[in-house]
């Protein structure tokens, strides 16, 4: 399983410029594994965008030779919205209902 803070955190990166990911104000950073670690990917180099407001990270690719062989991303995000009650419902399925146990 991928662990962004591990990521983060055994990486040496580097600043490389500001971008806009999923409409939101983002740093977008490159850097190696320190020696003798290693991602989900192994890689050469790998290049990250975290989002400048929250520090979530939005997209880490893994390149070998300058070129990208994996990368993961979010495609869509939402913050400081509140979420529908109906989301963590716990209804039962039509024509079922809760056995009360104990």
């Amino acid at each position: 399983m991928f662990d962004p803070d591990y990521a983060l955190r055994r990486t040496d990166w580097i600043e490389i410029s500001r971008v806009i990911t999923v409409h939101r104000p983002s740093t977008r950073l490159v850097g190696a594994m320190r020696q003798g670690d290693s991602l989900v990917w192994s890689a050469d180099t790998y290049e990250s965008v975290l989002d400048d407001e929250f520090g979530i990270l939005l997209r880490l690719a893994a390149k070998v030779g300058g070129s990208v062989i994996a990368e993961a991303y979010i495609v869509e995000c939402t913050f400081n919205e509140a979420i529908d009650d109906r989301v963590f419902a716990t209804d039962p399925p039509p024509g079922s209902s809760w056995m009360e146990l104990g």
